[in-house]
């Protein structure tokens, strides 16, 4: 399996376009993980959580306050290091988590 993480430099290099993404397929890539794109472009979503500027470190908020910037308007994928503790001594951080995505419409694939 073959893939690609790619910064495409957000609105400042016109985001992510059907050239560059042709650009990509030379690749022979089977998942192309897309940073700094601009507003409505993708259907996967790469993560790094980091914590919020409120000093909550509430890791999650900065998730859910992503997907409700962006609204998405196409089914999506989230993938990624969300920041969450969620191990064995921290499930209610993962339980926590899945309910919130439930809301939005999304699943944890294990």
């Amino acid at each position: 399996m073959r893939i690609v993480s790619w910064n495409c430099g957000g609105a400042s290099c016109d985001g992510f376009t059907v050239e560059k993404y042709i650009k990509m397929l030379r690749f022979n890539l089977d998942i192309l993980l897309i940073q700094e794109c601009t507003k409505k472009e993708f259907d996967l979503v790469s993560i790094w959580a980091q914590p919020p500027s409120d000093g909550s470190n509430d890791y999650q908020k900065t998730i859910f306050d992503a997907l409700d910037y962006y609204n998405f308007d196409v089914p999506i994928i989230l993938a990624g290091d969300f920041n969450t503790g969620s191990n064995i001594e921290n499930i209610h951080r993962y339980e926590e988590l899945k309910t919130k995505l439930e809301k939005y419409g999304l699943k944890i694939a294990l």
